[in-house]
């Protein structure tokens, strides 16, 4: 799994890429707090390449370990998917309601 970083406009765009790595939920925090001090506040992560969706637990699990620290420094995440089968898996667990999944395929 591997992380691509840029910024667009005032936000910071991470791209998770590749076969999933479980230990990203326990290290979100490390690779976070860095960038979270010193580019934005504001952050999109896009889920759409990461490999695997038969885990998906785990997939909504390094959503949530983001979702924690980028809370606790003030920030704002947004969740980036245009995959049905992850929407799909968002709303039989009813996490949609905590995200919103209506246009522009961002989750809040």
């Amino acid at each position: 799994m591997e992380y691509r970083i840029s910024i667009i406009n005032d936000s910071l765009l991470i791209k998770v890429l590749g076969p999933f790595n479980k230990s990203a939920i326990h290290s979100a925090g490390i690779f976070l707090k860095p960038l979270l001090e010193s580019i934005s506040s504001k952050i999109t992560l896009d889920i759409d390449d990461l490999e695997d969706e038969r885990d998906m637990v785990f997939h909504i699990g390094l959503v949530n370990a983001f979702r924690k620290e980028i809370d606790q420094a003030g920030g704002k995440l947004f969740v980036k998917t245009d995959k049905p089968s992850v929407r799909k898996y968002l709303r039989s667990t009813g996490l949609d309601r905590i995200f919103d999944t209506t246009g522009g395929h961002l989750l809040n």
